[in-house]
C-alpha cells in the first residue's frame, strides 16, 4: 500500500478546498454577473495558478523528476537565470536553436528570486497560467474593441473565457505545466488564426490591425515556433479563398514581414550559425505512435463528449469565420502527419509527425466546442426564463466536475506517486556548489562528464558534446562531436586520449567515479531511428585518463573532476 508523507496529504486537501472555494465562487459569479466574464477569467486564473503552486510548492525537483525533456527545459531555464540569455544552454559560442520567448522571461525574472532552474520552472508556469485566462481575454476584448469590421460582429466577450477553459479540459493537467511553451502558443494560434480568418475579408485594414497580427504572431513564433508548419498554410488558404484575393495576399505578406521581424533576434543568428554545417537530429527522433490515428472522441472518458463537441461545432458552424479558420487549423494537422507519413516511404526522416495534435488540434476542437455550446445556449436555452437559464449553468458546472484538475488530476494513483517522488531534492543540488567552488571559473570552461545533465538545473556549464542528440543544436554537428567520444573510449594509452583531446575545446572533466570496475563511465541516450532512442554508455580507462597529468580539481568517493594545466 502506498504510503504517503504529511506534506503530500496536505498538498491533496489544500486541492480540494480549492476546488470546493473555487467552485461556489464560480457559481455565484455566472449566475449573479453574467454580463462579466473578466471576473469569471480573473477568477479562474486566481485558482489555477494558487492549485498549481500548492501541488509543486515543496516538491524539489519536476513532476516527472529531473529526466528527459525536463532536463532540456531546466538547462535552458538554468542558462537564462545564472548564465547568458543569448547563448545555447549546452554548447559555448552558438545562439539558441529552441524558440526562446518562454524561456527568456521566466529566467530573466526569476533572477530576482530564484536560486536554481527547478524554482524558475515553478514561476514560469504559474504566469503561464495567469496568462492562461486572464491575460487571454485581456488581449482580446482589447482588440475586439479596437478592431474596424465592416458588419457588427456579436458579443463574443464568453468566448474568450470559455475557450481556454475548454481547452484545459481537453488536455492531461501534466503536459499543461510540463510543457507551457508548448500549450499556451497552441492556445494562442488557435485563436489567432480565429481572428485572421475574421478579418482577412475585410475592406480595409488600418496599420494597428497589421500591427496586432505581425507582433502578436511573431511573439507566438518566439514562444513555439513548431505550430506555424500548420498555421501559415492555413493563413495562404485564407488569403487565397478571400473575396478580395489580391488585397488578402498582400495583408498575408505583410504579416509575415513584421512576424519575421519580431522574431528576428533568435532566427537570424540561428540561421547565421548554420554557415558551418548542421545537422538536425530532432528529425531523427522517431517512433511508431507518431503515426497513429488522431481520433480524441474514440476514447471513453470524460473528455470524450467535449472533444466530440468540438468536432461537431467545427463541422456544423464552419460559415462561422471563426471556426473555418480552426476547422482548417485541425485539417492541417492530419495533412501533417499524412505527408509525414509519405516523407517516410520515400526515405526521408519525418519531424514529430504527431505532434500537432495533442496541443494545437485540441485548441481547435476548444474553439468548435465553444462554438456549438454558444449556438445550443442561443437557440434553447437563452429564450427561456431565468430558472432555466440558471439550472442550465449549474447543471453544466456539475458535469464539468471530473474535468477539473482538483478532482480527476489529484485522484489519480500516477499523480500521487509523481507527487512523492519530487519532493526530495536531485542529489546534483548538493554537487553544483562543490563544483562552482572547485573550479570558480567553470561557466568560461567545456566540460566532459560522465552525463550529468541533471547537474544543469542548478549550474548552467556548456558541455563538448550533449548527452542527448536530440536536445544538442544543429549547428554543433553532433555526430562529429560523437566521433572523438569514442576515439577517446578506445584509447588505450594517455597519449592516444591526449592526442584525442587536442581535436577538441575541452579543458575540464567531471567522471562518476563509485564504481569498482576501474574505469569512468560516460553515459547517453543514443537515437535509434525509427525507434526513439536508447541508453548508450561508453567507458574510459581510469588508468589513461590519469595519466594525463591533468589537476584534480576535486574528488570524493562519488565525483572527481580534472581541470587541463
Amino acid at each position: 500500500m502506498m504510503e504517503f508523507p504529511d506534506i503530500a496529504i496536505r498538498t491533496i486537501a489544500w486541492g480540494k478546498v480549492l476546488l470546493v472555494a473555487g467552485g461556489a465562487a464560480a457559481a455565484y459569479l455566472l449566475l449573479r454577473r453574467p454580463r462579466q466574464p473578466w471576473l469569471f477569467a480573473a477568477l479562474l486564473s486566481a485558482l489555477m495558478v494558487a492549485f498549481y503552486l500548492v501541488l509543486v510548492w515543496p516538491l524539489q525537483r519536476m513532476w516527472w523528476g529531473n529526466n528527459g525533456d525536463e532536463m532540456f527545459i531546466l538547462a535552458y531555464l538554468s542558462q537564462v537565470l545564472k548564465g547568458s540569455p543569448w547563448n545555447d544552454f549546452y554548447y559555448h559560442g552558438l545562439p539558441q536553436f529552441y524558440p526562446p520567448l518562454y524561456f527568456w522571461l521566466a529566467g530573466l525574472v526569476s533572477r530576482l528570486f530564484a536560486e536554481n532552474a527547478v524554482t524558475a520552472a515553478k514561476f514560469g508556469v504559474a504566469t503561464a497560467f495567469g496568462i492562461w485566462f486572464l491575460g487571454t481575454y485581456v488581449v482580446l476584448r482589447i482588440h475586439d474593441r479596437r478592431s474596424d469590421r465592416d458588419v457588427r460582429q456579436p458579443d463574443r466577450s464568453w468566448w474568450w473565457v470559455l475557450i481556454p477553459l475548454a481547452f484545459l479540459f481537453l488536455l492531461d493537467f501534466s503536459d499543461v505545466f510540463l510543457k507551457p511553451y508548448k500549450t499556451l502558443p497552441g492556445l494562442g494560434v488557435a485563436l489567432w488564426i480565429g481572428l485572421y480568418a475574421r478579418e482577412i475579408a475585410m475592406k480595409r485594414w488600418r496599420p494597428l490591425t497589421y500591427a496586432f497580427f505581425g507582433i502578436s504572431g511573431g511573439l507566438l513564433f518566439l514562444t513555439y515556433y513548431f505550430w506555424w508548419f500548420m498555421a501559415i498554410p492555413v493563413m495562404l488558404a485564407l488569403a487565397l479563398s478571400a473575396p478580395n484575393r489580391r488585397a488578402a495576399l498582400a495583408r498575408f505578406c505583410g504579416v509575415g514581414v513584421i512576424m519575421f521581424a519580431v522574431a528576428s533576434p533568435y532566427v537570424v543568428p540561428l540561421l547565421l550559425s548554420y554557415q558551418g554545417g548542421m545537422e538536425n537530429w530532432q528529425a531523427f527522433y522517431f517512433q511508431a505512435a507518431d503515426f497513429s490515428t488522431w481520433l480524441p472522441f474514440a476514447d471513453w472518458g470524460w473528455r470524450m463528449p467535449l472533444a466530440l463537441a468540438g468536432f461537431a461545432g467545427l463541422i456544423l458552424l464552419r460559415r462561422d469565420p471563426f471556426v473555418r479558420g480552426n476547422l482548417c487549423l485541425l485539417g492541417f494537422s492530419y495533412l501533417y502527419q499524412f505527408g509525414s507519413i509519405l516523407l517516410y516511404l520515400v526515405g526521408s526522416h519525418p519531424l514529430q509527425a504527431a505532434n500537432p495534435f495533442k496541443f494545437l488540434a485540441n485548441a481547435a476542437l476548444a474553439v468548435g466546442a465553444v462554438a456549438l455550446g454558444q449556438w445550443v445556449w442561443d437557440r434553447y436555452v437563452a429564450g427561456r426564463g431565468e430558472p432555466v437559464r440558471q439550472g442550465a449553468v449549474v447543471a453544466m458546472l456539475v458535469v464539468s466536475l471530473p474535468l477539473w484538475p482538483m478532482t480527476g488530476f489529484l485522484d489519480n494513483d500516477i499523480t500521487r506517486l509523481r507527487l512523492i517522488e519530487s519532493l526530495p531534492p536531485s542529489q546534483m543540488a548538493a554537487l553544483a556548489p562543490k563544483l562552482a567552488a572547485a573550479v570558480p571559473d567553470w561557466q568560461t570552461r567545456t566540460w566532459l562528464t560522465s552525463g550529468t545533465p541533471d547537474l544543469n538545473a542548478y549550474l548552467p556549464i556548456h558541455y563538448f558534446v550533449a548527452h542527448n542528440p536530440h536536445f544538442s543544436h544543429h549547428a554543433s554537428r553532433y555526430g562529429e562531436r560523437f566521433q572523438v567520444i569514442e576515439q577517446l573510449a578506445a584509447a588505450g594509452s594517455a597519449a592516444q586520449f591526449s592526442d584525442a583531446l587536442t581535436q577538441t575545446p575541452i579543458d575540464a572533466m567531471l567522471f562518476w567515479k563509485n564504481d569498482a570496475s576501474g574505469e569512468y563511465p560516460f553515459f547517453f541516450w543514443m537515437d535509434n531511428y525509427p525507434n526513439a532512442g536508447k541508453e548508450g554508455k561508453r567507458t574510459f580507462s581510469r588508468e589513461v585518463v590519469d595519466g594525463l597529468g591533468w589537476t584534480r580539481a576535486y574528488e570524493d568517493g562519488s565525483w572527481i573532476i580534472y581541470l587541463k594545466p
